[in-house]
């Protein structure tokens, strides 16, 4: 008895449906996030899509202040995990030593924690360049000062905020 060729038909995309599954299988894969760079309490974090995050972390490596450079739209971002947004309170100050920046919080973002929002001017990108603690006050709450980014997380992470800004 001869196979029909129907069957044979069916055989033959099952082949050609396997072998394209095997090729999918180590095609490699798209782009993603780069994986974190860590110094000390320090991290950086990087995607070629969102941008760039220089993120503080205590000794139990509980994350404590986040920077952000966001590509679209370019913006620079603070998070502070630890403070609760208040509602009537929109100024967010972030310091490098004695270089004082002005943000706007958002506090109506329906967020657990505060985020907030500044341009990346050339002077807050030259500020994160140079080498000062890092403090930050919302509200009644004050942030540090922590210990200045390594140079070189620092000098990468403001390469991405410059080219966005």
């Amino acid at each position: 008895m001869t196979p029909r060729p129907a069957l044979q038909m069916i055989a033959a995309l099952l082949a050609l449906q396997i072998a394209a599954c095997e090729r999918d299988a180590t095609a490699p894969p798209p782009p993603a996030t780069v994986a974190p760079v860590i110094e000390g309490p320090w991290r950086l974090e990087s995607s070629a899509t969102a941008g760039a995050a220089l993120v503080f972390s205590d000794d139990e490596r509980v994350e404590r202040l986040r920077l952000i450079c966001r590509r679209i739209p370019a913006e620079f971002v603070v998070q502070a995990p630890d403070v609760v947004p208040i509602g009537s309170e929109e100024r967010f100050t972030l310091g490098f030593g004695e270089q004082l920046f002005t943000l706007v919080a958002d506090v109506g973002s329906g967020l657990p924690f505060v985020e907030a929002r500044a341009p990346p001017t050339p002077e807050l990108v030259a500020a994160l360049r140079s080498g000062a603690p890092v403090a930050a006050n919302y509200g009644a709450t004050d942030l540090g000062p922590h210990p200045a980014p390594p140079a070189d997380l620092a000098e990468a992470f403001a390469r991405d905020c410059a080219a966005e800004g």
